[in-house]
């Protein structure tokens, strides 16, 4: 017969043994350590917190009803003086009109009129020469105040002026005259100055006696510089208010200039040592201007450019030497 088979074992699980734990040594206890005594503060009592009571809905206040609140009656303020801070009132100035002119002698016969002027002669007209540009005589009316009170005067174009105060006026060229009534109306200031106006034709005059040069001597009939000593010859000094010269030397080597107003004219302000007495002794001096160089009216050139001119004159005519007029200060 055949073996029966062999059932497999079963292995049953089994716990393992506890084992015995070593017991702990015991800790060894430290020693105790000794400490200082400590004083006992005193005790204070312990103070009991606060409890909040929260106030229950119906103990809280109800808001009382706004009343209209009355305004508050303010008592006036003490008067005070508040000028401290207004401006002072300007004193005001009654306008006074400027001086302009009035008539002293109307001789309506002869057309003669003397007339008082207190601002200077072109506030009041325009003045011009004759046909040879000589005296002085009105041209037209200013068109402002001054000019419309002169015109009540019954002055009208080409009415002449014959005298300065009591000077005749002579008949030299217009220039110098000009320069004269404006130097005669700046210095008079609010007193005033007087002028002669005649309203008649200009006498005519000799032919013979007139030459083409304003009354002055012809320079182009001068005579030759004398080559002696004195360098400087008298041509016309038969007026005190200018002198005409030639000069034989540059006008440097006699004199050191200036400008006369601004950087206008020429004048004279001092004299060299080695020929300024051959100026001198004709009169001329400080202060003294250039107003004509031959027949070349320079008064009112700048200066820069009647030392030019000088410098020319006597760069094309020097060997028979320059003319120059001088004339007074204004």
């Amino acid at each position: 017969p055949d073996p029966e088979p062999q059932q497999p074992q079963q292995q049953v699980y089994a716990p393992p043994e506890p084992q015995a734990q070593p017991e702990p040594e015991p800790e060894p206890k430290p020693e105790p350590v000794q400490q200082a005594p400590v004083q006992e503060a005193p005790v204070q009592e312990a103070q009991q917190p606060q409890q909040h009571v929260y106030p229950t809905p119906q103990a809280q206040a109800q808001p009382e009803p706004v009343q209209q609140q009355q305004p508050q009656q303010v008592s006036p303020a003490p008067p005070t003086n508040n000028n401290w801070y207004k401006p002072r009132e300007k004193p005001k100035r009654s306008f006074k009109a400027a001086k302009t002119c009035k008539i002293l002698l109307d001789d309506k016969r002869n057309k003669v009129k003397k007339v008082k002027l207190f601002q200077t002669f072109d506030k009041f007209f325009v003045a011009e020469g004759n046909s040879k540009n000589r005296g002085f005589q009105v041209a037209s009316i200013t068109n402002n105040e001054f000019g419309e009170a002169f015109s009540k005067m019954g002055i009208d174009a080409g009415w002449r002026v014959t005298k300065i105060g009591n000077t005749p006026l002579k008949m030299i060229s217009f220039p110098m005259l000009k320069n004269q009534l404006i130097s005669t109306g700046q210095k008079a200031g609010d007193k005033g100055y007087y002028l002669v106006f005649d309203g008649n034709p200009p006498k005519k005059e000799d032919e013979s006696k007139v030459d083409d040069n304003d009354g002055l001597p012809s320079l182009g009939n001068a005579a030759p510089v004398s080559m002696g000593k004195n360098s400087v010859e008298l041509i016309s000094g038969q007026y005190n208010d200018h002198k005409i010269v030639k000069i034989k030397h540059s006008l440097d080597k006699y004199i050191d200039f200036e400008a006369v107003k601004g950087p206008k004219g020429y004048k004279i302000s001092g004299f060299k040592a080695k020929f300024g007495a051959d100026l001198q002794q004709y009169g001329i001096s400080i202060g003294w201007r250039v107003i004509k160089l031959g027949d070349k009216d320079v008064s009112n050139m700048f200066t820069q450019m009647i030392k030019t001119n000088l410098d020319v004159e006597w760069r094309n005519n020097g060997a028979n030497g320059i003319v120059i007029t001088f004339g007074q200060p204004v």
